[in-house]
């Protein structure tokens, strides 16, 4: 089947967790009278705050435009719209790997979702297809209920030309 041949660094990718998390300290100054002060931010990130952001980070640092990336009203579903530099249906499998991998990479860093929803873009209006990764996949890949390339597999099935 030609749809695995694109997705076979998935399963390699996706069990890959992140090592760290880096958390910045409050910073300090030392002001005239031989004090120090510490100024305190304003709001603290929330875990989707940071999921969100170390997602758009992996994906942009390999070179993906992401358009929108955004969580749902009810904090299960990630929703991702980025422009494909692919320019046929076919190339899109390793791109795919590479972002699904992304979302399971968060996943395992204890983000609290069920789903990715990814729409590919040819340019920034015009939809090129759509498709989805299901952290319930992932789960079974961790307990070994499905391989790498059962869960490339099941990621490339969901892909779907605009309709």
């Amino acid at each position: 089947m030609k749809r695995r041949a694109f997705l076979v660094g998935l399963g390699t990718c996706g069990c890959a967790s992140i090592a760290g998390c880096g958390a910045s300290a409050p910073a300090t100054e030392e002001n005239t009278g031989g004090e120090t002060t510490t100024e305190e931010a304003t709001s603290t990130p929330t875990n989707n705050e940071r999921r969100l952001a170390a997602f758009r980070s992996y994906i942009t640092e390999r070179d993906v435009t992401v358009k929108k990336l955004a969580l749902s009203d009810d904090k299960t579903a990630v929703s991702l719209r980025y422009l494909s530099k692919k320019s046929s249906y076919q190339e899109l499998g390793g791109e795919i790997g590479m972002i699904a991998g992304g979302f399971f990479r968060q996943v395992d860093t204890e983000w609290d979702v069920e789903r990715l929803d990814a729409t590919v873009l040819q340019d920034a209006d015009t939809p090129f297809g759509t498709w989805h990764a299901n952290v319930s996949w992932y789960e079974q890949f961790q307990a070994g209920k499905l391989t790498g390339d059962e869960l490339s597999l099941k990621v490339l099935q969901t892909l779907e030309r605009p309709k």
